[in-house]
């Protein structure tokens, strides 16, 4: 009895988890100046504003940032 109830819960935390993780993507692109050449260094900020969350990045040798596990919603990315 007892090794089936922990079953049970085994298998409600594995689908919380696997719930969870199909409500995140990724962010990404590349920096670029006004002649169109890559801007390596930058620091690459994106803020959730109904969470109040804030991560930030910095471009690499090609001008490429990346934001993972992000939750679903609405961003603003700003550049500096």
């Amino acid at each position: 009895m007892q090794s089936k109830y922990f079953f049970v819960l085994l298998t409600i935390f594995l689908f919380s988890i696997n719930r969870s993780a199909q409500n995140l993507g990724s962010i990404s692109g590349r920096v670029k100046d006004q002649t169109n050449a890559v801007v390596t260094g930058a620091s690459v900020s994106l803020l959730n504003a109904q969470k109040f969350v804030l991560r930030t990045t910095t471009t690499d040798s090609i001008g490429n940032y990346r934001f993972e596990k992000i939750p679903f919603g609405s961003y603003l990315i700003q550049v500096s």
